[in-house]
């Protein structure tokens, strides 16, 4: 493989996972105080980056919170897909789809709880109910995200 090849492979590999510690920088931080108190300040702190670096990666702490969820859809479906792959009878795979459902929902249970009591994320959320139209232009994106999420769920 070229060098050029490996050093682009590298490159990707590191954002990948920088990414994914500021998620779970965010994931900490709302835990501990909750989505209205989270600041991207506090979180390029946590997850032990500058400033500078947390906003190449996400442009605001909603589209952070977009990342927590598309990756917890992610986890759903991959698991999902893999029962599914699975040679067994129906009544079998319904019986393991319903068991992953409820462990992935046991195990994001305090993440869950803690963004439910958020009055600030609960506002957040009603953009997904809301008519597109109304939906403020910051929220677009994190509409269009998890809708595209979801409905991947159910495909």
């Amino acid at each position: 493989m070229p060098a050029v090849d490996m050093r682009s492979r590298r490159r990707t590999l590191l954002e990948t996972e920088r990414r994914k510690d500021i998620v779970r920088a965010a994931e900490a931080l709302i835990l501990r105080r909750g989505f209205g108190r989270l600041t991207m300040d506090d979180l390029a702190r946590e997850a032990q980056f500058s400033k500078a670096t947390l906003y190449k990666y996400f442009r605001s702490k909603t589209e952070v919170v977009a990342a927590i969820f598309v990756n917890y859809f992610d986890r759903v479906r991959e698991r999902l897909e893999r029962i599914r792959e699975r040679k067994i009878g129906h009544a079998a795979q319904l019986r393991e789809f319903i068991r992953a459902v409820l462990e992935m929902h046991e195990e994001s249970r305090n993440f869950s709880q803690a963004l439910m009591v958020d009055e600030e994320f609960m506002k957040k959320m009603g953009v997904l109910l809301a008519d597109e139209r109304r939906v403020p232009a910051e929220d677009r994106k994190f509409v269009s995200m998890m809708k595209d999420r979801l409905g991947a769920l159910s495909a």
